[in-house]
């Protein structure tokens, strides 16, 4: 499922902000951590929201569709890794 999560990130990326696409292997490397039991559970979730509000995503996301959307998306990867919002 999380796999599932990662694969539409990247998807959207690729197809419509590819200006995102250091931004979503972000996404994927401490995804990929977390599955490797590198992160904490914690440590994943904070990771993860400080990645929904970073530099990047605000400076690529002059549309507020664009930016709801890339948290959308980082939200059902936290999901789906089972990580408690």
């Amino acid at each position: 499922m999380i796999d599932n999560a990662m694969k539409e990130l990247e998807d959207w990326v690729g197809n419509n902000h590819t200006e995102l696409a250091d931004w979503a292997k972000d996404a994927r490397s401490l995804t990929e951590e977390f599955k490797a039991g590198d992160l904490s559970e914690d440590e994943y979730k904070e990771l993860m929201e400080d990645l929904k509000r970073s530099k990047k995503i605000s400076d690529a996301a002059d549309a507020l569709a664009v930016r709801s959307k890339a948290v959308e998306l980082i939200d059902n990867i936290i999901t789906s890794a089972g990580v408690i919002l």
